[in-house]
């Protein structure tokens, strides 16, 4: 599922898989930026993959990798910079 915009309801269960708790921890690739856990519209736990750029979606790897799990992809158009939040004060 790709969206620009994701909105997660509450989870059904309190506790995510095993299987992509593991996995936002420990993914590896290219066009991913950060990943994470959510939950999907209704309220199952998935997994959230932040993309960069154009990257084709989904990304097969990832999707055999959460065996049947819900994966739900942002792209990131631009990543945030990190500045300081008060610079006249030396912050």
């Amino acid at each position: 599922m790709a969206s620009d915009h994701h909105q997660p309801a509450p989870p059904r269960v309190p506790e995510p898989p095993a299987v992509i708790r593991r996995l936002s921890e420990t993914i590896r690739h290219p066009g991913v930026a950060s990943t994470g856990l959510t939950t999907t519209s209704q309220g199952e736990w998935a997994l959230l993959v932040n993309v960069e750029g154009d990257v084709p979606l989904p990304i097969s790897e990832i999707e055999a990798k959460a065996e049947g799990h819900p994966v739900v992809y942002v792209r990131q158009h631009r990543l945030p910079i990190a500045r300081p939040a008060y610079p006249g004060r030396g912050e």
